[in-house]
């Protein structure tokens, strides 16, 4: 598992609800043998109004959005540069659950199936991917 490459995602939206908000900022950083090997970071303007609230969260301002591309746009290019890759995530139940429904909305849809592995006083949630990759997220119980 380690000579692969993980992709850390982060990815901010306009809201939490997933069938009236959009994602407005989409950041990866590719780690392979724990380097640090690409990076990939866009704006996306499928929404171009971004509320208060989530511009004091987010530091994103409607400004920032223009000229941005569409999700769409973007989303040939984000499902080749993750398909080989371990996909990690801070909050992977938002960023994927999220990017799923991005891709899906786009007829360009990822399908995953989820399982979780303890180990000592951590659960780690794999979700396959495509090809060979999988999605990991490690919470650590109190």
């Amino acid at each position: 598992m380690l000579n692969k490459t993980f992709a850390v995602v982060d990815l901010e939206t306009t809201g939490n609800n997933l069938e009236k908000d959009n994602i407005i900022q989409l950041s990866i950083v590719f780690v392979r043998n724990f380097k640090i090997t690409g990076q990939y970071n866009t704006f996306l303007s499928d929404e171009t109004t971004v509320s208060p609230f989530i511009r004091e969260l987010t530091n994103i301002s409607s400004d920032m959005l223009i000229g941005a591309p569409k999700f769409k746009d973007v989303a040939d290019d984000i499902k080749n540069q993750l398909e080989d890759a371990v996909f990690v995530a801070h909050n992977v139940d938002f960023d994927l659950t999220f990017l799923q429904s991005a891709f899906k909305s786009r007829d360009c849809p990822i399908i995953l199936c989820t399982h979780s592995i303890r180990s000592n006083s951590s659960v780690f949630f794999c979700l396959p991917l495509p090809a060979t990759s999988f999605i990991w997220s490690r919470n650590i119980l109190v």
